[in-house]
């Protein structure tokens, strides 16, 4: 069985923030090649942690796994015996690498377009098991470099990986909705499982014009948008909406529910001042609250290396589980994910 190296998909452009990131996670892996979205990883010591199932401890890989070798259909049908486990049953998860940054790809451009003919090919050749994997099921990752050139690697499914292809799900972004927020919330509730449930409250710090609120109103929550910019007037006219027209450092007790279940933070500021504001919001919330959403930008990729101490800080705010992310919907930026007591026994 191939253990020798790691691969690792992420957004175009996060390559180096990766690169820098897995090392300092885990020191026995070594950079070994790399195209945009796509990077290798040489095992260089403790191979015994590195199974179908180890977790890569990254913010910035959307998918990761065993890496087998660059292939084909050839190949690749040689090699589906000996990644067959013993049931059988495998899954088959096809994607390609992300080429362009969010915002940046070409007129024309459609994802997906290279992996429709090798879908049927690749399915030809192995009965696979298109249903949702279950924790422990083998799945063989093909991820498209170039329209004819592909890279072949394995996992078995767990936690710690997304039970979509490539880390991307698919979602779909109402025509009425005021902004790609949308996505980024829905996204994040997707890959957090957080049990966030009508009838709860949320609120958010730096609302405008709406995506996120959008999103949260129709689960049938109730929602608390605080941004001194101005809301869509359809999230306005939807019921269980607020908008404080504030800058978060106005906000008074008066002006914020009794009660929330969630925070939402997504602010065009640098991370020291987004943790200033979201803890502005914690304190006055204490022990309620249920877990927080934060959205933390990178308008420089040397922001990347402040990572682990943003982390830290927010795991000393009150959170009881602290995990982060650069979601298929994030730009230069990644969510955070805190859970508290409370919402851990939510969870369970």
């Amino acid at each position: 069985m191939h253990k020798r190296f790691i691969f690792a998909t992420c957004q175009a452009g996060a390559e180096r923030a990766l690169k820098e990131e897995i090392p300092r996670n885990h020191p026995e892996l070594r950079f070994a090649f790399s195209r945009p979205g796509f990077l290798t990883f040489k095992i260089t010591g403790n191979e015994g942690y590195y199974n179908p199932g180890f977790e890569l401890k990254s913010v910035f890989a959307r998918a990761y796994g065993l890496s087998v070798r660059k292939t084909d259909l050839e190949h690749l049908a040689a090699n589906i015996p000996l990644l067959r486990p013993p049931s059988g049953t495998m899954h088959l998860h096809l994607w390609e690498r992300e080429c362009f940054p969010p915002g940046e790809e070409p007129a024309g451009y459609a994802r997906g377009e290279t992996t429709g003919t090798a879908l049927g090919d690749i399915k030809a050749l192995h009965a696979f098991d298109d249903s949702t994997p279950a924790s422990g099921a083998r799945v063989l990752d093909v991820i498209v470099l170039e329209r004819d050139s592909w890279w072949l690697g394995y996992h078995d499914h767990n936690r710690f990986h997304p039970p979509f292809a490539g880390g991307i799900p698919v979602i779909g972004l109402p025509p009425e909705t005021p902004s790609r927020a949308y996505l980024k919330i829905e996204e994040a509730i997707l890959w957090s499982g957080a049990a966030v449930r009508s009838g709860d409250t949320a609120v958010e710090i730096g609302s405008a014009p709406g995506g996120a609120s959008f999103a949260l109103l129709t689960r049938g929550l109730k929602v608390t948008g605080i941004d001194p910019g101005e809301m869509d007037a359809r999230v306005l006219s939807m019921p269980g909406f607020e908008h404080v027209k504030k800058n978060v450092n106005a906000v008074g007790k008066a002006d914020l529910p009794a009660r929330a279940e969630w925070l939402l933070l997504d602010m065009n500021v640098e991370p020291g001042l987004a943790q200033q504001a979201a803890n502005r919001i914690l304190a006055h919330y204490g022990d309620s609250l249920l877990g927080a959403f934060l959205t933390i930008k990178l308008n420089n990729w040397s922001l990347a290396g402040r990572i682990p101490g943003i982390l830290e800080k927010t795991r000393k705010a009150g959170f009881a589980e602290v995990r982060a992310r650069q979601l298929f919907n994030n730009r230069r930026e990644f969510c955070i994910f805190g859970l508290t007591k409370k919402g851990l026994r939510r969870r369970s």
